[in-house]
Protein backbone atom coordinates (compact mmCIF):
# COMPACT_ATOMS: atom_id res chain seq x y z
CA UNK A 1 0.00 0.00 0.00
CA UNK A 2 1.55 3.37 -1.20
CA UNK A 3 1.89 6.18 1.46
CA UNK A 4 -0.07 9.41 0.91
CA UNK A 5 1.80 12.02 1.84
CA UNK A 6 0.98 13.79 4.64
CA UNK A 7 0.11 17.52 2.93
CA UNK A 8 -1.64 15.68 0.51
CA UNK A 9 -4.31 14.26 3.49
CA UNK A 10 -4.38 17.16 5.22
CA UNK A 11 -5.73 19.04 1.84
CA UNK A 12 -8.06 16.38 1.24
CA UNK A 13 -9.62 16.29 4.40
CA UNK A 14 -10.44 20.08 4.40
CA UNK A 15 -11.84 20.35 0.63
CA UNK A 16 -14.26 17.33 2.01
CA UNK A 17 -15.27 19.56 4.90
CA UNK A 18 -15.30 22.80 2.96
CA UNK A 19 -17.77 21.18 0.90
CA UNK A 20 -19.67 19.62 2.96
CA UNK A 21 -21.28 22.39 4.89
CA UNK A 22 -24.62 23.65 4.52
CA UNK A 23 -25.70 27.35 4.66
CA UNK A 24 -27.02 28.03 8.09
CA UNK A 25 -30.60 26.63 8.54
CA UNK A 26 -33.72 28.04 10.09
CA UNK A 27 -33.78 28.86 14.31
CA UNK A 28 -34.82 25.98 16.58
CA UNK A 29 -37.34 26.56 19.32
CA UNK A 30 -36.46 28.77 22.15
CA UNK A 31 -34.68 26.71 25.41
CA UNK A 32 -36.37 26.98 28.84
CA UNK A 33 -35.32 29.83 30.90
CA UNK A 34 -32.51 29.54 33.12
CA UNK A 35 -32.16 30.37 36.76
CA UNK A 36 -32.21 33.84 38.45
CA UNK A 37 -28.99 35.03 38.55
CA UNK A 38 -27.31 36.98 41.84
CA UNK A 39 -28.62 40.37 41.99
CA UNK A 40 -26.13 43.08 41.33
CA UNK A 41 -25.43 45.90 44.16
CA UNK A 42 -27.12 48.86 44.61
CA UNK A 43 -26.93 51.47 42.09
CA UNK A 44 -26.34 55.16 42.41
CA UNK A 45 -29.15 57.16 44.84
CA UNK A 46 -31.28 59.56 42.65
CA UNK A 47 -31.72 63.30 42.42
CA UNK A 48 -34.05 64.62 45.40
CA UNK A 49 -37.73 65.32 44.15
CA UNK A 50 -39.84 67.63 44.02
CA UNK A 51 -41.35 69.07 47.08
CA UNK A 52 -44.82 68.18 47.98
CA UNK A 53 -47.71 70.73 48.68
CA UNK A 54 -49.65 68.32 51.24
CA UNK A 55 -52.84 69.05 49.31
CA UNK A 56 -52.99 72.89 50.72
CA UNK A 57 -55.33 75.10 49.40
CA UNK A 58 -54.70 78.71 49.65
CA UNK A 59 -57.55 81.85 48.99
CA UNK A 60 -56.36 85.40 48.45
CA UNK A 61 -58.55 88.16 48.83
CA UNK A 62 -58.11 91.74 47.67
CA UNK A 63 -57.75 94.79 49.09
CA UNK A 64 -61.01 95.91 51.69
CA UNK A 65 -61.23 98.66 54.23
CA UNK A 66 -63.17 98.16 57.49
CA UNK A 67 -64.37 98.92 61.01
CA UNK A 68 -64.26 96.36 63.70
CA UNK A 69 -64.71 92.98 61.77
CA UNK A 70 -64.88 91.53 58.17
CA UNK A 71 -66.21 88.67 56.48
CA UNK A 72 -64.09 87.20 53.71
CA UNK A 73 -66.05 84.18 51.62
CA UNK A 74 -64.92 80.79 50.70
CA UNK A 75 -66.79 78.89 48.59
CA UNK A 76 -66.45 75.13 47.23
CA UNK A 77 -65.38 74.06 50.09
CA UNK A 78 -66.84 70.71 52.16
CA UNK A 79 -67.67 70.96 56.11
CA UNK A 80 -65.94 67.80 56.47
CA UNK A 81 -62.47 68.81 54.54
CA UNK A 82 -63.21 72.11 57.17
CA UNK A 83 -63.50 69.70 60.27
CA UNK A 84 -60.47 67.75 59.36
CA UNK A 85 -58.20 70.92 58.44
CA UNK A 86 -55.73 73.42 60.09
CA UNK A 87 -57.41 76.72 58.91
CA UNK A 88 -54.47 79.84 59.28
CA UNK A 89 -55.41 83.41 58.17
CA UNK A 90 -52.46 86.29 57.15
CA UNK A 91 -52.98 89.84 56.31
CA UNK A 92 -50.81 92.43 54.23
CA UNK A 93 -51.48 96.19 55.55
CA UNK A 94 -49.12 97.80 52.77
CA UNK A 95 -47.75 100.28 54.95
CA UNK A 96 -44.63 98.79 56.12
CA UNK A 97 -41.54 99.62 53.64
CA UNK A 98 -41.20 96.15 53.16
CA UNK A 99 -44.50 94.79 53.42
CA UNK A 100 -44.64 92.51 56.13
CA UNK A 101 -47.43 89.11 56.57
CA UNK A 102 -49.51 89.61 59.62
CA UNK A 103 -51.06 86.46 61.75
CA UNK A 104 -54.34 85.91 62.61
CA UNK A 105 -54.86 85.72 65.25
CA UNK A 106 -52.15 88.35 66.45
CA UNK A 107 -51.36 91.94 66.51
CA UNK A 108 -51.65 94.06 63.92
CA UNK A 109 -48.75 96.65 63.01
CA UNK A 110 -47.10 98.22 65.74
CA UNK A 111 -49.55 96.31 67.90
CA UNK A 112 -52.19 99.11 67.63
CA UNK A 113 -54.83 96.37 67.22
CA UNK A 114 -55.18 92.79 67.68
CA UNK A 115 -57.75 90.31 65.38
CA UNK A 116 -59.18 86.89 65.71
CA UNK A 117 -61.41 84.95 64.00
CA UNK A 118 -64.10 82.68 64.07
CA UNK A 119 -65.26 80.63 60.90
CA UNK A 120 -68.92 79.18 60.68
CA UNK A 121 -70.67 78.01 57.34
CA UNK A 122 -73.23 80.94 55.84
CA UNK A 123 -75.41 81.03 52.48
CA UNK A 124 -78.84 80.82 51.81
CA UNK A 125 -78.78 76.78 52.03
CA UNK A 126 -76.86 75.03 54.70
CA UNK A 127 -73.13 74.89 54.20
CA UNK A 128 -72.91 77.07 50.95
CA UNK A 129 -69.67 78.31 51.90
CA UNK A 130 -67.27 78.92 54.17
CA UNK A 131 -67.38 82.18 56.18
CA UNK A 132 -63.68 83.45 57.52
CA UNK A 133 -64.72 86.10 60.11
CA UNK A 134 -62.21 88.44 61.24
CA UNK A 135 -62.64 90.80 64.47
CA UNK A 136 -60.45 93.93 65.07
CA UNK A 137 -60.40 94.75 68.72
CA UNK A 138 -58.14 97.31 71.09
CA UNK A 139 -55.11 95.87 72.34
CA UNK A 140 -55.66 94.26 75.93
CA UNK A 141 -59.06 94.56 75.75
CA UNK A 142 -60.40 91.77 73.13
CA UNK A 143 -64.32 92.80 74.44
CA UNK A 144 -63.78 96.62 72.99
CA UNK A 145 -63.71 96.73 69.21
CA UNK A 146 -61.26 98.71 67.37
CA UNK A 147 -62.46 102.18 66.79
CA UNK A 148 -60.80 103.11 63.30
CA UNK A 149 -60.96 101.32 60.01
CA UNK A 150 -58.21 99.45 59.03
CA UNK A 151 -56.88 98.25 55.48
CA UNK A 152 -55.98 95.02 54.59
CA UNK A 153 -54.36 95.24 51.43
CA UNK A 154 -54.02 91.00 50.76
CA UNK A 155 -55.51 88.12 52.77
CA UNK A 156 -54.64 85.09 52.26
CA UNK A 157 -56.58 82.25 54.35
CA UNK A 158 -54.66 78.19 54.58
CA UNK A 159 -56.68 75.20 54.81
CA UNK A 160 -54.61 72.70 55.60
CA UNK A 161 -56.16 69.28 55.76
CA UNK A 162 -54.79 66.95 58.45
CA UNK A 163 -53.44 63.72 56.75
CA UNK A 164 -54.62 62.19 60.26
CA UNK A 165 -57.45 63.02 62.50
CA UNK A 166 -57.83 61.58 65.95
CA UNK A 167 -61.11 61.54 67.68
CA UNK A 168 -60.66 63.02 71.65
CA UNK A 169 -57.24 64.65 70.88
CA UNK A 170 -55.43 62.15 71.41
CA UNK A 171 -54.30 58.33 70.26
CA UNK A 172 -56.05 55.46 72.20
CA UNK A 173 -54.01 53.61 73.92
CA UNK A 174 -53.31 50.19 73.89
CA UNK A 175 -54.54 47.39 76.58
CA UNK A 176 -51.55 47.47 78.82
CA UNK A 177 -51.99 43.83 79.94
CA UNK A 178 -51.83 42.78 75.80
CA UNK A 179 -48.08 42.74 75.58
CA UNK A 180 -48.43 42.66 71.24
CA UNK A 181 -51.13 45.90 71.37
CA UNK A 182 -48.04 47.45 73.26
CA UNK A 183 -45.61 46.17 70.76
CA UNK A 184 -47.44 47.72 68.37
CA UNK A 185 -48.17 51.12 69.61
CA UNK A 186 -44.31 51.80 70.67
CA UNK A 187 -43.58 50.48 67.09
CA UNK A 188 -41.40 48.12 68.96
CA UNK A 189 -39.77 44.61 67.20
CA UNK A 190 -38.73 41.81 68.81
Amino acid sequence: MKMIPQNALFLLLFTVTLFACKKEGPAGPAGAAGQQGVPGPQGPGGTQGKTGSANVTVYTFPSRTFVAWSDFEIHNISKGRVDSSLILGYFNTGSDAAPSWYPIPGPGPVAAYETRYATYFGGAVPNQYLVFSVRVSKPNDLATQYPSAVTFYKTKVFIIPAATVIPGGKKALPDLNNYYEVKEYYGIED
